[in-house]
């Protein structure tokens, strides 16, 4: 299989109704995303989605969205007392040059189907990079919080240098790191270059 990782900052209705339907193969119903939700925030942050698409077959085949929150909004993701899909789009923010953005991993899902060949961890490590180069454009990165809603995915967070916070009210677990930049290969030149073609 070939993989494609990209951002799109063009809303395309079609990915995103993708991602909803591999919602409802990872998630439990109260934790699955909503076109409504999911365009609202696109509105907001076009620079919200992580696409992994199978290039054979044009199909998407996991994501990832990462919110640039309040700081009221972050604290109260934080607290562990509310679900992100709670987030309305007054919650969301642009990036912003100078001011300390505070990052939420709304959502990380990969197909059934191709579970077990490392697509999370390349569309975190595309992801990652993106973070990388707003810092490098003057966009600060405070914290990155996530919501693990499984015993799967807290072993993952861990395994990505998160640490636990507090276990929400929703039977799930917190977690936050500071973000660190990436060790790249020597491969990092054409990577970035090909990144930030891509987020421009």
């Amino acid at each position: 299989m070939k993989l494609e990782i990209f951002q799109s900052k063009k809303k395309d209705k079609e990915l995103i109704s993708q991602c909803i339907e591999i919602d409802k193969t990872c998630y439990e119903e109260k934790y699955r995303g909503t076109e409504a939700i999911y365009h609202s925030w696109f509105e907001k942050n076009n620079n919200i989605f992580t696409f992994a698409i199978d290039y054979d077959t044009n199909n998407v085949v996991g994501y990832m969205i990462t919110l640039s929150l309040t700081n009221k909004a972050y604290l109260e993701m934080k607290a562990g007392n509310t679900i992100d899909l709670s987030l309305d789009s007054e919650c969301i923010l642009p990036f912003i040059k100078g001011r300390r953005n505070f990052i939420y991993v709304a959502s990380i899902a990969v197909r059934d189907e191709y579970q077990g060949q490392g697509i999370s961890s390349k569309i975190m490590e595309y992801s990652n990079r993106f973070l990388d180069k707003l810092k490098d454009n003057g966009i600060i990165i405070e914290k990155v919080l996530g919501d693990a809603v499984n015993e799967k995915m807290l072993k993952s967070c861990i395994n990505r240098e998160f640490k636990e916070k507090i276990k929400s009210n929703h039977n799930s677990t917190i977690v936050e790191k500071h973000h660190k930049r990436n060790y790249y290969d020597k491969n990092k030149k054409n990577v970035d270059k090909q990144l930030w073609n891509k987020i421009e």
